[in-house]
């Protein structure tokens, strides 16, 4: 197989792409930034090889990246075009996503003795484990998932270097290795690699997250074994104490050598997180005192307490005359005394916020805490910029419950929208366009709350995160360029708030129903997602119900359906009269 004999194509022009610069180059390929004809920043993906010299490979390489242009996924950078350079190199532009790559992030968690929380670290690796269960059912494996191919958004991470196919090439060394490498131990070897070869870089990417260094080798300095002799890696127990079964068992079914002992699909990888996310958080809401034993022990102490209990009902039962049943209600006390050790732990009751007339005590729905999860505390926006607000909660929501998510304005609570599905599992967003909010530069706090609505009630409430949003930055006016197309004059504005939506003449105006997603929309009406964008005046693919939308007309029998993917729940907006300030979070 040949390797690269691509030179640097920075400065070029390829097509309608400007390449500005090489970002990576690696041994099949080369990533550079490139801008398109207006003005906005691309990936491309370029292939060392030519159709010529290794047609197997390029034409794996066009297969995978137009079988990631059909999937659109939160998490998943998309792909735009895929074609061919002058001297028949194929390359795809791809979605350009601005932020550091999670390999620099953990350089510097490490110098600066960061960590994230054990939430943040579940919640970052369940983004990434649901973008799997998107492109494995279409055949696609990620040849290379490590931290340095993903990138971290202030949203959710991006998973980035889909298209190059699994190139099978053995790296397997006889070298003492201290720790173990994100690629899989078959993929190592040189055999074939499957989704269970993804799920076990996911694993090593978690237990770096949560113990701070990727898993250890424990050998010493005289080792000269094979590494396929060497003792497993140092469990997660012992790097990283007091994390619970569930999380411990997650990452151990991750990390096993043989591949048919992993999780079978990144589906049932994202359960088992949910599953630890929702044991962690439980196990944050448990009493420091209470006791766990083994149960053996605890069946030792309920039939020790049988016969006290019953010793002393005889006794008493004795001494008592008549019909008094004293010793009875004296039962009933010990018996509620004892229940917390006997239970493990009582499930505690969450702090309610009150109502204006009277105290509430909360629903059944709200015994587990909401778990804010992004923006992370701190982190800085844009004025132009769309804030997705996500949270965690484990619980059921009734019919007429909802979240409401409250912005801290000095003195003032805010309400800025509701949500009433989660997009995925127990995971809830809510998205809002800064500029909608009017907020000037500054710091604010945001927090969200659980609801009933028909009685105007609040049940349960989050802590607190705060954001900054920072200053416009202002930009110099300069006079359009004119261009003749088709001897029709068009404008060209330089700032995206020039935009004005121009529809053909055949197209239509659709509203955006729940569950509608831009990909879908274009598929069904035969036309691109750039081309939706461009009419519409879209700089974001994400959309919400209730959006108006220009689309060629539908055929008279069809209907809009989606695909049956997740999708990001509907931002509802304020109730009516919600101008009621529930207290803030303390």
């Amino acid at each position: 197989m040949q390797t690269n004999n691509l030179a640097d194509l920075s400065g070029q022009t390829l097509d309608n792409y400007q390449i500005e610069k090489l970002l990576v180059q690696r041994k099949f390929s080369a990533l550079y930034l490139a801008h398109d004809d207006g003005g906005d920043p691309v990936f491309l993906e370029v292939l060392a090889v030519t159709a010529g010299s290794d047609p197997d490979l390029d034409g794996r390489f066009r297969r995978r990246m137009r079988t990631l242009a059909q999937i659109k996924h939160p998490n998943i950078a998309s792909v735009h075009t895929v074609d061919h350079t002058p001297d028949n190199h194929s390359y795809a532009a791809i979605q350009y996503v601005e932020g550091v790559t999670l390999a620099e992030k953990l350089s510097e968690w490490r110098e600066s003795g960061h960590s994230l929380t054990i939430r943040q670290a579940l919640t970052l690796v369940r983004h990434l484990a649901d973008a799997l269960t998107a492109v494995h059912p279409a055949g696609i494996i990620h040849h290379d998932l490590r931290p340095e191919n993903i990138i971290l958004r202030h949203d959710a991470p991006f998973l980035i270097d889909l298209g190059i196919p699994p190139i099978t090439e053995s790296v397997e060394s006889t070298t003492r290795v201290e720790r173990l490498d994100y690629a899989s131990p078959e993929q190592r070897q040189g055999k074939t690699v499957s989704g269970r070869s993804n799920i076990y870089s996911l694993g090593i990417i978690l237990y770096e997250l949560l113990a701070g260094h990727r898993p250890e080798i424990p050998i010493s300095s005289w080792d000269i074994f094979e590494r396929s002799t060497l003792p497993k890696e140092v469990p997660l127990e012992e790097a990283r104490p007091g994390l619970t079964v569930e999380t411990y068992d997650l990452v151990k079914m991750c990390l096993w050598r043989q591949e048919w002992s992993r999780f079978d699909t990144a589906n049932n990888l994202v359960k088992a997180i949910d599953a630890a996310l929702l044991a962690e958080e439980e196990k944050k809401l448990q009493p420091e005192t209470s006791l766990r034993f083994p149960l053996w022990q605890m069946g030792a102490v309920l039939v020790g307490l049988i016969v006290v209990i019953g010793g002393g009902f005889l006794i008493a039962r004795r001494e008592t005359p008549g019909d008094i049943h004293t010793p009875l209600a004296a039962t009933a006390t010990t018996n509620a005394s004892i229940s917390p050790a006997i239970t493990q732990s009582a499930t505690p009751q969450p702090d309610s916020l009150s109502a204006p007339t009277s105290a509430q005590t909360p629903s059944s729905t709200a015994e587990v805490a909401i778990s804010l999860i992004a923006p992370s505390p701190g982190f800085e926006f844009n004025a132009d910029d769309t804030i997705l607000f996500d949270w965690y909660w484990p619980g059921d929501l009734q019919p007429d419950q909802e979240f409401f998510v409250y912005l801290q304005l000095d003195d003032e609570t805010q309400p800025i929208g509701s949500v009433d599905s989660p997009i995925l599992g127990s995971q809830y967003r809510l998205s809002v366009e800064i500029m909608t909010l009017n907020l000037p530069a500054g710091t604010y706090q945001w927090f969200v709350t659980l609801e009933t609505v028909l009685a105007d009630t609040a049940l349960l409430h989050s802590e607190q995160q705060s954001f900054s949003v920072q200053a416009a930055t202002p930009t110099a006016t300069s006079t359009p360029t004119t261009t003749s197309v088709a001897n029709e004059a068009t404008l060209t504005p330089t700032q995206p708030a020039a935009c004005v939506p121009s529809p053909p003449p055949e197209w239509i105006e659709y509203t955006v129903q729940s569950g509608d997603f831009l990909f879908n929309l274009a598929f069904q009406t035969g036309i691109t997602v750039a081309r939706v964008q461009e009419v519409n005046c879209l700089t974001d693919p994400i959309i919400g119900a209730g959006m108006k939308l220009w689309l060629p007309s539908w055929p008279a029998t069809q209907t809009p359906t989606p695909f049956p993917t997740s999708s990001a729940p509907t931002a509802k907006p304020p109730k009516p009269g919600a101008t009621k300030t529930p207290p803030p979070p303390p």
